[in-house]
């Protein structure tokens, strides 16, 4: 088991459609351990925003680090990276938030801001 695992470059470049990535995210989470970091690297002109992904919800939640943020974005680049911790599990339910609140950082803006945009599953299960 890992403690993290980065994904990027990938998605767009080959695994393309929703069942590929579906099945790249549950093999994340199937090495990852629980707490651990999964950070994902993607275009936004290429796919779809991996955060809708039922994997991403089933499997992980905002990273418990408070240094780190859920997104970073660049200036004149497509390219996002998404920080996710892998979902501790107590009896089968999941010991996060359903509440939690996306934070994004943008490297155009230079600061990081709240955000109320999550999915409506809270990106909560195990």
């Amino acid at each position: 088991m890992f403690d993290t695992v980065l994904l990027s470059g990938v998605f767009g470049f080959g695994i393309d459609d929703a069942k590929a990535q579906e099945a790249a995210i549950a093999a994340c989470a199937a090495v990852l351990k629980p707490g651990g970091l999964l950070v994902l690297g993607w275009n936004a002109d290429l796919v779809t925003d991996p955060s809708r992904l039922m994997g991403i919800t089933r499997h992980f939640g905002a990273s418990s680090d408070a240094e780190l943020v859920d997104r970073v974005t660049f200036r004149d680049s497509t390219h996002t990276f998404d920080f996710y911790a892998r979902r501790r599990l107590t009896d089968g339910v999941s010991s996060e938030s359903d509440g939690t609140r996306r934070r994004q950082y943008s490297l155009l803006e230079g600061a990081s801001s709240h955000s109320d945009a999550h999915a409506a599953s809270g990106h909560d299960c195990g």
